[in-house]
């Protein structure tokens, strides 16, 4: 049943939203749909990825499972969220999925998160371009978001 649970996680978490809506769509995060597809699709998209994170951690929460295996639910679907084989293991960013893990996961630092993360991405957004110039185009979202994703992740453990 641990096991089940834990390949469910990375598997609903890769669960490709973005790309269902729209088959051409190559970078999967709620925001970058929002700026292609307007407002109504890019909050839906959003929150369906934030239902991943909920309903991941959720069942295991519900079936009474330790607090360690919830989390292990947890970082499975951001993961997959971040890193999708569906995609080249090329995904989306990971904020809504792990906004969802933690409202189940631990509800008041939900409502800190946002102070948290905003800011580091802001902060990575700007400074991984300057730093990692001589290697990164800036047209690509891989190199951009590298520390946003390892922040986002990062966060997850503070909850415990």
């Amino acid at each position: 049943m641990m096991l089940f649970l834990l390949f469910f996680s990375y598997l609903l978490g890769s669960l490709p939203v973005a790309k269902l809506i729209d088959n051409k769509q190559q970078v999967l995060s709620a925001t970058h749909y929002w700026k292609q597809h307007g407002a109504k699709a890019g909050i839906i998209v959003g929150i369906t990825d934030m239902i991943k994170g909920l309903v991941a951690v959720g069942i295991p929460t519900l079936l009474g499972m330790p607090n360690y295996f919830v989390l292990a639910c947890g970082v499975l679907v951001v993961c997959g969220q971040i890193f999708n084989p569906f995609n080249k293991f090329r995904g989306g960013g990971g904020l809504m999925t792990t906004y969802g893990v933690l409202t189940v996961y631990n509800p008041l630092l939900s409502h800190i998160m946002p102070l948290i993360v905003i800011p580091s991405n802001i902060i990575s957004e700007i400074s991984l371009p300057l730093i990692f110039k001589q290697y990164a185009d800036l047209n690509k979202t891989d190199s951009i978001t590298i520390g946003g994703n390892y922040i986002k992740i990062n966060i997850i453990f503070v909850a415990v």
